[in-house]
């Protein structure tokens, strides 16, 4: 069922965006507009009534990363046709956002946890959010996801 809509003082819609990402969805809200009450000498508040604080970690919103560390476009990119190590590192990457270990690198200076028995990679952090992200030791990556993987090369 759709959400319930409050009554339209203003008349103007606003849309809200629910920050999913690959989401096209919106819905379509009738604004309430700040009552104009006797608030003499404050502020108005720049923060829109529909408008969500991020709770995103400051380092996963901008380009910050490592000081000096130059943003490098990738020159090639393929997609993978057989599974290998690389490809499995690949998919647990973008599963996470990134497009490769050198993208994830500018972004974050610690080095990727990895498990020792296979050097896959143990744990990542979302490009989205921030969050960990954490895979199993074992390959992850079926033969039906293969062709979503892609190789970049710089």
């Amino acid at each position: 069922p759709p959400p319930p809509r409050a009554k339209a003082t203003s008349g103007t819609p606003h849309t809200m965006d629910f920050g999913i990402v690959g989401s096209n969805m919106k819905v379509e809200a009738k604004g309430v507009v700040p009552s104009t009450s006797n608030n003499v000498g404050r502020e108005e508040s720049k923060h829109h009534p529909f408008e969500e604080k991020q709770s995103v970690p400051e380092r996963a919103r901008g380009v910050q990363g490592r000081p000096g560390a130059k943003k490098r476009e990738p020159k090639k990119m393929v997609r993978a046709t057989t599974w290998t190590p690389e490809v499995e590192n690949a998919f647990r990457l973008q599963c996470a956002g990134w497009r490769s270990v050198e993208e994830y690198l500018q972004q974050y200076d610690e080095d990727l946890s990895v498990w020792p028995s296979n050097q896959f990679i143990k744990a990542l952090k979302a490009k989205q959010n921030g969050f960990f992200m954490y895979f199993r030791n074992y390959r992850e990556c079926e033969d039906k996801y293969l062709n979503r993987v892609k190789l970049f090369s710089y």
